[in-house]
């Protein structure tokens, strides 16, 4: 599957906007999902990773879920793209 960057992140903001009635600026992209900017519980960060696997058709590794990388739209962005395209 040949997804971009941009596509990733179209979909991470999509789930954000229509399942939590999120709409988060370019300038957010940075911050933390638990953070005061974002306010996002851990329930759904677990609903928005697996959500994304399905649409994108990709499963995060243990160790992926385990990284802090997945808190952030920018780590979350890149860390499915590498999945994406480690096959």
């Amino acid at each position: 599957m040949n997804v971009s960057h941009d596509m990733i992140q179209d979909h991470i903001l999509d789930i954000l906007r229509l399942k939590y009635d999120l709409d988060i600026s370019p300038t957010k992209y940075d911050e933390n999902f638990f953070g005061d900017e974002i306010r996002l519980n851990a329930r759904n960060l677990i609903d928005l990773v697996f959500d994304l696997e399905n649409k994108l058709n990709v499963k995060l590794t243990e160790e992926q879920l385990k990284s802090s990388n997945i808190l952030t739209i920018k780590g979350l962005t890149e860390t499915l793209f590498s999945s994406l395209n480690c096959v």
